[in-house]
């Protein structure tokens, strides 16, 4: 007996993505229009009926001047499917990214009118779902394997978290790197032989391509 979970994930990266060129100006907290190319009736959703989303984004804001004053705030859930809020300060000439993942993004705010123009994407730095460890198993004989498509460029590390990951509500989970798979370029293979509450895969830089991560535990 055991189990085997599977995840395809299918990185993307588009700068406006989620919000087109446009300059905030109507003065004191404001949302950005959310029009990218990645967006549905004003959402970038990757969910499927409440399903976890095989692939959950950080969110990229870029500028093309001194936003290092202003605030920027984004709203959605995040790769658990809970409500996510993240804030962090513009870039200058440049872009700066969210610190935490997201699954779907319904709001970006800015908290006043921005120097010049702005957008809003994705750079397909991105993170599979969980997979909950059975730590009731002794052995805890977990394997791993994952495979890059054929030509693909990223870079990609497998992690875990001691952290509760069902807990509700907008937590930061913390993560560390698995010992051996870590900063990867190319397809590989490996275990966990201690316990830990949940793994994952996360790509931490990415050209093209996609990643298929299986995980089995046996018990």
């Amino acid at each position: 007996m055991g189990s085997r979970q599977r995840y395809i994930v299918e990185p993307i990266a588009s700068v406006d993505g989620i919000a087109l060129v446009q300059v905030p100006s109507s003065g004191g907290l404001q949302d950005l229009i959310l029009n990218g190319g990645l967006t549905v009736d004003g959402s970038f959703n990757l969910r499927s009926d409440n399903k976890p989303a095989p692939t959950s984004f950080l969110i990229q804001i870029t500028s093309v001047a001194d936003e290092t004053g202003r605030t920027f705030t984004v709203i959605g859930l995040d790769e658990r499917g809970q409500p996510s809020t993240d804030s962090f300060l513009g870039a200058n000439n440049g872009d700066v990214s969210s610190s935490k993942y997201f699954s779907t993004v319904t709001q970006i705010t800015v908290d006043d009118d921005t120097t010049a123009a702005v957008r809003s994407g994705i750079d397909g730095r991105s993170v599979s779902p969980w997979v909950v460890i059975n730590n009731g198993s002794q052995p805890l004989d977990i394997g791993f394997e994952t495979l890059l498509s054929s030509g693909g460029v990223l870079t990609y590390s497998v992690e875990q978290t001691f952290d509760d990951i069902q807990v509700l509500g907008n937590v930061t989970i913390n993560t560390q790197e698995h010992d051996d798979v870590k900063d990867k370029t190319e397809s590989d293979t490996g275990n966990y032989a201690f316990p830990s509450v949940a793994c994952r895969v996360v790509v931490k830089a990415f050209t093209s391509g996609t990643l298929t991560a299986t995980f089995i535990q046996s018990f």
